[in-house]
């Protein structure tokens, strides 16, 4: 599995809502991915 991170070349800020120290591994990311699909169709 891939997963790349970009940003537009001249951003000069980042704002996230959420911060993580490490990326999640595959099973942790499918999940999440899930949630978040169950929670915009509902």
């Amino acid at each position: 599995m891939l997963i790349k991170y970009t940003l537009p070349e001249e951003n000069n800020q980042i704002f996230a809502s959420k911060y993580k120290l490490y990326l999640p591994n595959e099973k942790e990311l499918k999940e999440y991915i899930e949630t978040i699909k169950k929670e915009i169709e509902s």
